[in-house]
């Protein structure tokens, strides 16, 4: 006989309430206090308190018989304990939800005008995650063109999918990458999914322009002790470095970096492309 104990306490059951139900369900459909205690090991004091939790959730009832008896009312009870799961659920969501309208309620709807308007063009974003979670956000917005400028793209990873859904909806992506033997990886990547490559030498500085409206710099700079050539082309963390990102939709700005990506995409060289990436790309 398969002992389901360890399946009931899977789905939220507590110890005795799963010892107790495996045994109504395998071994006595309709059971005493003194038979529950001995076959499913449960002190004899703890039976009444963990048969009326069972009760509660709708699993078994009690007869009204001396000795009390304890019956299954139905397998398909079981579902019970999702329904409550859900409700429960149901009731942090509404309640997180209740709590976020009072956080937004207790903070002011207007702010000083100089502070309105450094908050409209320029943010500051510290660390690696909330840097990349803000770019992405953005780049999900993007409707006509993404250029974007790194050294070694070890962050390519994390914006395949962005990158990828853009290209097939028509966004134009262009990419300036260190073209180098521990970027190759990437370059084939990008030509994969349709992007636009050229090579650049810019190190420690990454970022993008989105539909010529916004801007992101990132600067990655090694802690103490870290030698950045050990770790080029991988993934970096904020044990290694530290990451600031510098965001802006002012239009100078935006049109300066524009000028410089220009530039060097001009300059740039193209990737050698194998034979299988050009007909991967050309079969789009």
């Amino acid at each position: 006989m398969n002992n389901i104990e360890p399946l009931l306490k899977d789905i939220g059951m507590k110890e005795y309430e799963a010892k107790a139900f495996a045994v109504i369900l395998q071994q006595c459909r309709l059971c005493s206090a003194e038979q529950l205690s001995r076959l499913a090991r449960i002190p004899l004091t703890r039976v009444y308190e963990t048969m009326g939790s069972l009760q509660k959730q709708g699993l078994v009832t009690a007869l009204n018989t001396r000795p009390k008896k304890y019956r299954l009312i139905s397998i398909d009870a079981l579902s019970n304990i999702i329904e409550e799961k859900k409700r429960l659920h149901q009731h942090d969501i509404d309640r997180s939800e209740a709590i976020i309208k009072q956080i937004k309620h207790a903070v002011p709807k207007t702010v000083p005008k100089h502070a309105d308007d450094i908050r409209k063009d320029f943010w500051v974003f510290e660390g690696r995650e909330t840097a990349i979670r803000k770019i992405t956000e953005e780049e999900k917005k993007s409707t006509k063109e993404m250029l974007i400028f790194s050294d070694d793209f070890s962050w390519f990873p994390r914006f395949r999918k962005v990158l990828k859904s853009k290209i097939n909806n028509g966004v134009t992506v262009k990419v300036l990458i260190d073209l180098d033997e521990k970027t190759s990886g990437t370059v084939k990547e990008l030509l994969k999914i349709g992007a636009d490559v050229r090579g650049w030498d810019v190190k420690s500085l990454s970022g993008d322009i989105i539909d010529n409206n916004m801007t992101h710099m990132i600067s990655k700079i090694p802690r103490a002790g870290v030698n950045i050539n050990n770790h080029y082309g991988r993934p970096g963390t904020e044990e290694l470095f530290v990451y600031n990102c510098l965001a802006t939709s002012n239009p100078i700005m935006v049109r300066m970096v524009k000028t410089y990506f220009d530039v060097f995409w001009w300059r740039g060289e193209r990737p050698r492309v194998s034979n299988n990436a050009k007909q991967e790309k050309g079969s789009r």
